[in-house]
């Protein structure tokens, strides 16, 4: 990637570059003999703290730097003391056909799923900083407090990915027949929810044994997915950390009142929203990359759960009604690229 870089930059001599990577993606525009040539303008993700310092020094040598989420940029400024050329956000928003669709009950039985249900939704890859066995836990927790029979877990995830076993999970707890996820045909493209059936099934429309969990390679369209949020009845993104989370956002954006774990930028985003901040139990350190990762509090995420799911269904949908307004009010893309326009 370094040499196609100094080769692009002697074709097109670029007056600005700019990043919108991890910072260990972007060190060889930091030091390409060419830097001095250009303008570098930085948005790395900043998903922890503390970033590690060769992160620091990388982003303190960016002419302009932008972040996600305010969180993010306090850390920066706070390691770099103040050093960086911080300019603001630049969030990102939900795309247009995330949207509040009408008749809840109609899209679950559209979609195979009993019109009475309700569900807790989550969207995330299977990574092992997203958080499945303590979700799993907590709503087997949740299952055996409230006896509640009608309430299921929608997980739109991969599997197998790089994360967690999460077959063996599911029987663990003994949730099973408790949990969706979403199958995506390989041959016929046809996207379905279904509880788990093995990592390969047969798809449900074409009949061949080519429907897999949704993924990176194998995923659906926005319009699909804005279907699947909008038959959740509460969003959670139970991670350890984030750089953003942008499946909150896009839940909001879909009228779904969102739950997401206090801290990184979750902590930043969820208020945001309107939504409910998960208490952290705890804070350990990632042998690997030296920052903080977030332990939530699985027995207060239950409670929460609770009272949310005690509440009458009017004061669930105006719950709904606020999570979208807080999208409304601080993600949008006209925004994002007047703060672009400026920086440049």
């Amino acid at each position: 990637m370094a040499e196609k870089f100094e080769d692009t930059c002697l074709d097109f001599k670029p007056d600005i570059v700019f990043s919108i990577l991890d910072p260990w993606m972007f060190e060889f525009q930091c030091n390409s003999p060419y830097r001095k040539h250009y303008n570098h303008v930085l948005m790395p993700t900043v998903d922890s703290r503390p970033q590690k310092d060769s992160y620091i020094s990388l982003i303190n040598s960016a002419d302009a730097v932008l972040t996600y989420q305010e969180w993010s940029g306090e850390v920066l400024k706070n390691q770099s003391g103040n050093f960086i050329n911080y300019q603001g956000t630049a969030s990102p928003s939900a795309a247009e056909e995330f949207c509040i669709l009408p008749n809840k009950k109609q899209i679950r039985q559209q979609l195979g799923i009993s019109p009475e249900a309700k569900i807790i939704g989550t969207v995330m890859r299977n990574q092992p900083r997203k958080l499945f066995p303590d979700l799993f836990y907590s709503f087997r927790k949740f299952l055996d407090q409230t006896k509640h029979e009608d309430v299921y877990l929608y997980c739109h995830t991969s599997y197998p990915d790089n994360g967690w076993d999460l077959p063996y999970l599911m029987n663990e707890q003994g949730i099973t027949s408790k949990v969706f996820f979403t199958y995506v045909c390989g041959k016929c493209t046809f996207a379905f929810p279904s509880l788990f059936k093995g990592a390969v099934t047969p798809c449900s429309k074409c009949g061949n044994v080519t429907a897999g969990l949704s993924n990176v390679q194998r995923s659906v369209n926005n319009n699909i997915l804005a279907m699947i949020y909008n038959i959740f009845d509460v969003y959670v993104q139970y991670s350890s950390r984030e750089g953003m989370g942008m499946p909150m956002v896009e839940a909001a954006a879909c009228g779904v009142p969102v739950m997401g774990t206090d801290f990184s930028a979750m902590e930043d985003v969820v208020r945001k929203l309107n939504g409910y901040p998960i208490p952290v139990k705890a804070l350990t350190r990632d042998p690997h990359l030296g920052c903080f990762v977030a332990a939530p509090d699985n027995i207060k995420f239950v409670s929460m759960l609770e009272e949310y799911f005690d509440m009458p269904e009017s004061m669930r949908l105006a719950k709904g009604h606020q999570a979208r307004i807080g999208m409304e009010n601080n993600y949008q893309w006209d925004e994002t690229a007047e703060k672009w326009m400026e920086v440049f």
